[in-house]
């Protein structure tokens, strides 16, 4: 038996700000920069805070210039945070 197996070329993530009770959830390609998911998910929680939004998971913070599959965001729950430049 032959079976295609076709990946995904979205994932859907659960982006939650600490302070909030409610998480949003997001469907972004695969391919979209994790800098600009994360300005994305600041603008719909309205977090304008930040001029350098970031998504994490864990006590894991992704690398800004990464794809979110190069980061492996998969179905998931990330939160969102600032990212300081140094």
């Amino acid at each position: 038996m032959n079976q295609q197996v076709q990946q995904s070329t979205e994932v859907t993530v659960r982006v939650y700000i600490p302070r909030l009770i409610e998480p949003k959830l997001f469907t972004w390609p695969l391919t979209l920069i994790v800098g600009q998911a994360a300005k994305e998910a600041a603008d719909a929680f309205g977090y304008s805070q930040s001029s350098n939004p970031t998504l994490g998971r864990g006590n894991e913070t992704f690398d800004r210039n990464k794809t979110l599959e190069q980061e492996h965001v998969h179905c998931q729950t990330c939160r969102m945070g600032s990212y300081a430049q140094r």
